[in-house]
C-alpha cells in the first residue's frame, strides 16, 4: 500500500512542480509525502494508524490556519480513535503514534 500511495504522491508532487507551483501545493504534497514515508519506516516495528494521522494533518494544519473546518475536525479525532481501537484494528500506541506524526505533519505544513 505504501508503495502505490507514494507513487501516486510522487506523481502528484511532480505535477504541482511543473504544473501548478502554487507554495501552499507544493508544501502540502511534500509534507504528505514526508509522512508517509515515516510511517512507512515505522511500520517495520509497529502498525501506524494511517487513519489517524491523515486526519490529524490535516485538523491540525487547518485549525493552525483558523478555520472553523479545522477545528470542527479536531473535534472528530475522538471519534477516529475510538473507531480504529473498537474495530480492532490498531492498538492504543499504534494510534496515538498515528496521531502524533499526523499532528507534527501538520504543524510542519503550517510553519514550512
Amino acid at each position: 500500500m505504501y508503495i502505490v500511495g507514494g507513487a501516486g504522491v510522487f506523481a502528484l508532487l511532480v505535477y504541482v512542480v511543473l504544473v501548478r507551483q502554487q507554495s501552499f501545493m507544493v508544501r502540502g504534497v511534500v509534507v504528505t509525502l514526508g509522512m508517509m514515508a515515516v510511517c512507512a519506516v515505522a511500520t517495520r516495528w509497529i502498525k501506524v494508524s494511517l487513519h489517524m494521522a491523515f486526519a490529524a494533518l490535516v485538523a491540525t494544519a487547518l485549525a493552525l490556519m483558523r478555520s472553523p473546518i479545522g477545528y470542527a475536525l479536531l473535534l472528530a479525532l475522538p471519534a477516529i480513535v475510538w473507531s480504529r481501537l473498537v474495530l480492532e484494528r490498531h492498538t492504543p500506541v499504534e494510534v496515538a503514534l498515528g496521531t502524533v506524526i499526523g499532528a507534527v505533519a501538520g504543524v510542519a505544513m503550517y510553519y514550512l
